[in-house]
């Protein structure tokens, strides 16, 4: 086992209090400088801890709380000292994902430094680059260490009391609350929290904070250390987001090959039996059919060719080559109207939009995505029904969101989802014409333009998509 797996290892590596992690499987495999500096032993020497070693042993603690608490113990240090000491565990998920145990060795004679040296202890902090400040037995702050200051840009008085939660995210204060009871019990804890800066920018922040215990066993208050981990979370999101678009990529492959071996052989199929059956009655001296086989040929390799255009429009969304610039979106369907003229014309369709807003995104790949969901509008339509077409558009939180009503002949949900895969048809080629890659392609388009895309409908009551682009 290695010390890469434990997460947050950093912020170990500089907390004030002894620290020891152990795998799933009983193994040590982490101490941290303090447990080192505080006892004399270390990871690299193998060590006995007679004593310690009893107290961990599963089953050991009280599940009591975020932390599993057991009283006072004492073990040896590597000089042969004896040290009093209170031991809390806790689980935690290794960098693997597999489960191990943290525990927080608190010394006893450490843990009255403001008691027997305030000045020493204040040194130590203000070096420390963890954001350190301790709380009374009220939880009434009174003190902040040079870290926190620089980080926040106030002063100690400014920080003390209760001020210094006014700089917690909003949306963060009720992972206090939610600590409080076990605060009360006068447990050890970790959170994480998000903490306004000098510049204003909120950063996360992964603090533990332990209870000051006196030798005479008496609550002195917590003493909390936090590190900035905002890095490390963007770290995480960033391969949450690649291990998605892998996941992405790879149903897409899936998808491709299945339309590879299915949808195109299926036209060149057809156009290799056309001419070999045009090869025999020309043997044969039969030409009687062989201008009805051209046209199934030609119909078969004009099939084909719309299915490798569309796949190129398809790749061309991903490739991601032309930057955003504002563009307003009325302009846009302007143009796509235009594209899709012919189809307005024949069937008298009623299209009504106004005041849509502007937004940052590819002006190319915006047409294309009206274009796709007004063809759809107007080709999946009855024959004895006059199209009704209706764009508007929405605001929610950061995003627009956009609507395409119309009442043709609706979409059962059980294939909400399907359609919005490459090739996927509801219909055959004789009721409706096309590839069914339209709607992939619009995924394609509100996707890298940050957003989604969904549809609702019923059968026979129209249909109504919506997608959503950032602001």
């Amino acid at each position: 086992m290695s010390a890469d797996l434990i997460p947050n290892k950093a912020f170990f590596d500089t907390y004030n209090e002894a620290v020891l992690i152990l795998s799933d499987k009983q193994q040590l495999i982490y101490i941290n400088p303090a447990f080192t500096y505080l006892t004399g032993f270390g990871l690299q020497h193998p060590f006995e801890m007679e004593a310690l070693a009893e107290l961990l042993k599963p089953g050991a603690f009280e599940a009591d709380g975020l932390f599993k608490n057991r009283a006072f113990i004492s073990f040896s240090k590597k000089d042969g000292a004896l040290l009093k000491a209170k031991v809390s565990e806790s689980d935690i998920t290794l960098a693997d994902q597999s489960k191990g145990k943290f525990y927080t060795i608190n010394l006893l004679p450490g843990l009255d430094v403001l008691a027997k040296g305030e000045k020493k202890f204040y040194e130590l902090a203000d070096a420390s680059p963890a954001l350190i400040f301790l709380q009374d037995e009220n939880e009434q702050a009174f003190y902040f260490n040079k870290a926190w200051l620089t980080y926040t840009g106030k002063t100690l008085q400014q920080q003390q009391n209760l001020l210094w939660k006014s700089l917690i995210h909003p949306d963060d204060v009720r992972v206090l609350e939610e600590l409080a009871p076990t605060a009360a019990k006068r447990k050890s804890y970790s959170f994480e929290f998000r903490l306004k800066k000098f510049d204003g920018a909120y950063r996360n922040i992964f603090a533990i904070s332990t209870p000051v215990i006196l030798e005479d066993g008496s609550f002195a208050g917590y003493m909390s250390s936090g590190l900035d981990i905002t890095e490390v979370k963007e770290a995480q999101n960033q391969i949450s987001q690649l291990n998605h678009a892998l996941k992405q990529s790879t149903e897409e492959l899936d998808q491709f090959t299945y339309v590879t071996s299915h949808d195109l052989q299926e036209p060149l199929r057809m156009i290799t039996g056309y001419i070999q059956l045009i090869q025999k009655n020309i043997e044969r001296g039969n030409l009687a059919s062989i201008n009805e086989f051209m046209a199934f040929v030609i119909d078969g390799a004009s099939r084909m060719q719309m299915l490798i255009g569309d796949l190129l429009q398809l790749s061309r969304v991903t490739r991601k080559t032309v930057p955003f610039a504002p563009v307003n979106i009325n302009d846009i369907i302007h143009v796509a109207l235009t594209h899709v003229s012919k189809a307005v014309t024949a069937s008298k369709a009623e299209i009504a939009y106004e005041n849509l807003p502007t937004v940052n995104g590819d002006t190319y790949q915006l047409v294309s995505l009206f274009e796709n969901l007004l063809d759809n509008a107007l080709k999946f339509n009855t024959l004895q029904t006059v199209p009704k077409i209706v764009i508007s558009a929405s605001e929610k939180d950061d995003k627009y969101i956009f609507q395409i009503k119309d009442n043709g002949i609706g979409i059962d949900n059980k294939f909400h989802k399907r359609i919005f895969a490459i090739f996927q048809r509801l219909h055959t080629q004789a009721e409706f014409e096309g590839t069914g890659i339209g709607l992939a392609v619009c995924k394609k388009i509100v996707e890298r333009h940050g957003g989604e895309i969904w549809v609702e409908s019923e059968p026979g009551k129209g249909s109504s998509f919506y997608f959503s682009i950032k602001k």
